[in-house]
């Protein structure tokens, strides 16, 4: 049962199958709201926590989420013993640290929620299994052997996360599937760990813990993550090490979070949540329509989402996107960003962009993982596109030509752009031809990486017109010309604006100028995230322009962080125009993978598991190595083995003939060890007559 009431009187009673909500949706200058369904058991088996001035401190806050999406009856119990005890056990642990002149260090806040975890589970187990089992009959006693605790405790377990604000100051940990996002100017920002069995770090742990997981993805064949409160059964390998994650000063920059269970997570993406929850201003009506959204492609169990939303954040902006989009269909059909709608297109005073791929011909002719990069690039740039209020007028072969009604709202769009063309999962056959690699400066700051864009922008008013057969609006004029006159001058990575859009700059970014008459439109909320970026000018000089008689003065304008993209030209080896850079080189650490993986293969076939020797440290003298001793000779199914004799040779200097040769060779290796193992499970499942 799910109670909320905001009546002070006879309030009822919380247990194990109730919950009451009494708190208000605003806490410490965050607004919150909770969407979640009870699922299909009809028990309730995540339970939220949100303790405003946590410790009576009127700047911490503290968020939580215990539970399961789907749990066996009975495992409520569990989730309302973690959500009584968790603030009691948090508040003794904070209270032991030490404190230096400047109060509690962030690092020991970390140690104290880590402690917490283990604290709470350990507690848990005492009280699961302290609690004497029910008196049995005499034919029940006979026949089921001695009394011990209670078998169904085994089954029962929860994920859990915990985010602990100080001020501006986010921290959090969890356990398990239950995440949380950070919104940052519309990219979802990840602060979490999906304990996931095949999760390769989780996968590493759990085969040292002597554990397997199925095939399935379960832990013997039973737990679905691999970091949870309780499965004591199953611990050391399941347990409830959290991950901890700290986040820095929260700024304008960081709309609002959402917290949620598997019951989300499950169904929709991390971008897709916050593209949502971006679309309102109202954390309820975010809430509720990321509960639709989940139940629409198939959430069945009990979902619960908590979005959380900064007060720093002007809701004028969310309003009037929304306002812009209303009854607007999107023009693609890609499901992950067509639920945003589209833009109205900008008329009178306006900005225009155009965009374009650096060295794209090439790539196409030469890279096989270009269409799938195509993709991430063009979905990246409309998702945006719908975030900052663009409109896109058409695109051509990897060109772009967008509109936006301000200058800086285009100028927002643009430099989130390029900063998130670096975050983009890029495919292997990108990352591995000069045209894509990543390129770092002297200070180890990454300054390219994946598919290179330039921008040219212009402000100005062009000649407009629907067009009469797609109805999409179109811009004609010198304007138009000027903007696509400008974009052509741009190498990849660089954004080139005209003097117009400088002005604007100067006068509401860098203040050092005068207003415009168009400068009081700018929209307050896109100004400070643009301040927060720290952008960097970089003159450029005055350009006589194809087929223009008025020449244009020109600048470029980077990120703080891709300032020394400045540095790379079209003689660069990013930049290079040569054809037979587009090819991908061959991994030598991705073979040597991949020979690993026929090792193991194919110990199994002889019902084994292969384990490397041990390395030896490089300070220690060369000795022969030792590893079995009497446990593991008494152990025949494991196999060890030295990598340096059994994988190929290859090192740096090898040739790409001769690592093709090597993987012809492994492919061949692998196919005869799959085909061993079907061979063997036929004669086990079918024996001989």
């Amino acid at each position: 049962m799910d109670v909320m009431t905001t009546f002070l009187p006879n309030i009822p009673e919380d247990f194990d199958e109730r919950r009451v909500h009494t708190s208000k949706t605003e806490v410490n200058g965050m607004s919150y709201d909770i969407a979640d369904t009870i699922g299909r058991n009809g028990y309730l088996t995540t339970l939220d926590l949100v303790l405003p001035e946590f410790r009576g401190k009127k700047d911490e806050a503290l968020f939580a989420m215990f539970g399961r999406t789907k749990a066996l009856l009975g495992n409520n119990t569990l989730s309302k013993y973690l959500h009584d005890n968790y603030a009691s056990v948090f508040t003794e642990q904070l209270l032991q640290l030490k404190k230096d002149q400047k109060g509690e260090r962030r690092d020991s806040i970390l140690d104290a929620m880590r402690h917490t975890f283990l604290k709470l589970n350990r507690q848990l187990h005492d009280k699961l299994f302290s609690q004497p089992s029910r008196k049995m009959s005499q034919v029940s006693a006979s026949t089921t052997g001695p009394s011990g605790p209670d078998s169904s405790h085994l089954q029962q377990g929860a994920s859990g996360i915990v985010v602990y604000m100080v001020g501006r100051t986010l921290y959090v940990a969890n356990v398990g599937h239950a995440l949380a996002v950070i919104s940052s100017q519309g990219n979802a920002e990840l602060i979490f760990k999906n304990h996931d069995p095949y999760d390769r770090d989780e996968a590493r742990r759990i085969r040292f813990a002597e554990g397997w997981i199925s095939s399935t993805g379960l832990i013997h064949n039973e737990v679905n993550m691999s970091r949870a409160f309780g499965y004591f059964h199953d611990f050391p390998v399941v347990n409830a090490q959290p991950d901890i994650y700290y986040v820095c000063q929260l700024t304008e920059l960081n709309e609002f979070v959402i917290i949620g269970n598997s019951g989300l997570w499950q169904y929709i993406s991390y971008q897709t949540a916050v593209d949502i929850a971006h679309s309102e201003a109202d954390p309820m009506i975010a809430a509720q329509k990321l509960h639709e959204f989940a139940i629409s492609y198939g959430a069945d169990g009990n979902t619960m989402i908590m979005p959380i939303t900064d007060s720093l954040v002007d809701p004028e902006v969310y309003s009037s996107i929304n306002k812009k989009m209303a009854g607007k269909k999107a023009d693609i059909v890609d499901r992950t960003i067509a639920h945003l709608g589209e833009v109205s297109p900008a008329t009178g005073h306006l900005c225009l962009v155009f965009t374009d791929i650096r060295n794209s011909t090439q790539l196409w002719e030469a890279n096989a993982g270009m269409p799938t990069a195509m993709c991430i690039h063009n979905n990246l740039l409309r998702q945006y596109l719908r975030t900052c209020g663009g409109y896109v007028v058409k695109t051509e072969g990897n060109t772009f030509m967008c509109s936006f009604p301000t200058a800086l709202a285009m100028m927002w769009w643009c430099l989130i752009v390029q900063l998130q063309l670096l975050c983009e999962p890029w495919l292997l056959e990108i990352l591995k031809c000069p045209k894509g690699k990543e390129v770092y400066d002297e200070h180890g700051q990454l300054l390219a990486c994946g598919l290179s864009v330039c921008m040219g922008v212009h402000c100005g008013t062009p000649v407009y017109e629907p067009d009469p057969i797609t109805g999409h609006m179109d811009y004609f004029g010198p304007m138009v010309i000027r903007a696509a006159r400008i974009s052509g001058l741009t190498l990849g990575g660089q954004i080139m604006c005209s003097a117009n859009v400088v002005h604007e700059l100067n006068a509401k970014i860098f203040e050092n100028g005068q207003d415009t008459e168009y400068s009081e439109f700018q929209p307050t909320q896109t100004i400070k995230v643009i301040r927060q970026m720290q952008i960097a000018l970089v003159p450029a000089g005055e350009v006589k322009l194809k087929e223009l008689e008025i020449p244009e003065m020109v600048s470029l304008i980077y990120p703080a962080a891709l300032l020394g993209r400045q540095d790379l030209d079209a003689s660069g080896s990013h930049l290079s125009t040569s054809t037979s850079t587009a090819r991908v080189q061959l991994s030598i650490a991705q073979v040597r993978n991949l020979a690993m993986l026929c090792l193991r293969i194919e110990a199994l076939t002889s019902g084994c598991i292969f384990c490397p020797y041990p390395e030896q440290k490089e300070c220690l003298p060369d000795i022969p190595l030792e590893p079995l001793s009497n446990k593991d000779i008494l152990e025949p199914s494991v196999m060890y083995g030295d990598l340096n004799l059994l994988l190929p040779p290859m090192n740096e200097k090898t040739s790409d003939l001769e690592i093709m040769m090597h993987l012809d060779s492994l492919s061949l290796w692998l196919e005869n060890a799959v085909a061993c193992l079907a061979l063997k499970n036929y004669l086990t499942s079918h024996p001989p007559s």
